[in-house]
């Protein structure tokens, strides 16, 4: 084998193995301060324009993120001073939420968007979080469906409010948030995870290296 057959060899094994992994792993969170410091780069979507009670089929997020094919109607709604227990309160007032009208599950589509992380340098969107409250408070779930056909479902407490809830990599494709009541949701957060390299990654490398040894022995 020659030397540039087992770069090429070694390439192509370790991008597939990175994407694999990436694609299969998927974290969840419902802290907002930890969600920023695992994903590094984020940027955030406060104010989504429209009208109070308009019932938008689809909402755009400024990484270009969409979020769409609502399995049923969601009304606009502006976050107000009687909001007490949103995030913020009091001061943000103008906060853009999406409220299931009267409808205790509600199922969307996801499609990543970009994150900006520096000049002429935009990033895949792989994390991704809302806070989200039931009215009145109580628990609710929210499913990831992932590329793979798989789904992750966590329970998120919302006895005491909004509460946040975000994930990390893998390729998710859909979600579905269910409560015993309606609920509101908003405050979006697009993020792109920092590279880093995979264990089997350097278990590939190690073994590229061991393979341009043999080849300059045999040259030998």
């Amino acid at each position: 084998m020659t030397l540039n057959r087992v770069l090429s060899a070694l390439g192509l094994a370790a991008t597939m193995l990175s994407a694999t992994v990436a694609q299969a792993a998927v974290t969840t969170y419902t802290d907002l301060a930890k969600w920023k410091v695992d994903v590094g780069t984020y940027q955030g979507t406060a104010v989504v324009p429209g009208f109070d009670f308009d019932n938008p089929t689809s909402v755009v997020l400024s990484g270009g993120s969409t979020l769409d094919a609502f399995s049923s109607p969601v009304q606009h709604l502006t976050v107000g001073s009687t909001w007490l227990t949103w995030p913020h309160q009091p001061g943000s007032d103008g906060t853009t939420v999406f409220y299931s009208s009267g409808a205790n599950s509600l199922s969307f589509d996801f499609s990543p968007g970009v994150v900006l992380a520096g000049v002429n340098r935009a990033e895949r969107v792989d994390a991704f979080g809302f806070f989200v409250e039931p009215n009145p408070f109580g628990e609710f779930k929210i499913t990831l469906d992932l590329s793979t056909g798989e789904s992750i479902t966590q329970t998120v407490d919302g006895l005491g409010g909004a509460k946040f809830f975000g994930w990390a990599g893998g390729t998710v494709t859909g979600l579905t948030l269910s409560s015993e009541v309606d609920f509101a949701f908003g405050d979006f957060y697009e993020g792109s995870l920092v590279p880093i390299p995979e264990p089997g990654t350097y278990a590939l490398f190690a073994l590229g290296l061991g393979g341009l040894v043999l080849v300059r022995r045999r040259r030998t």
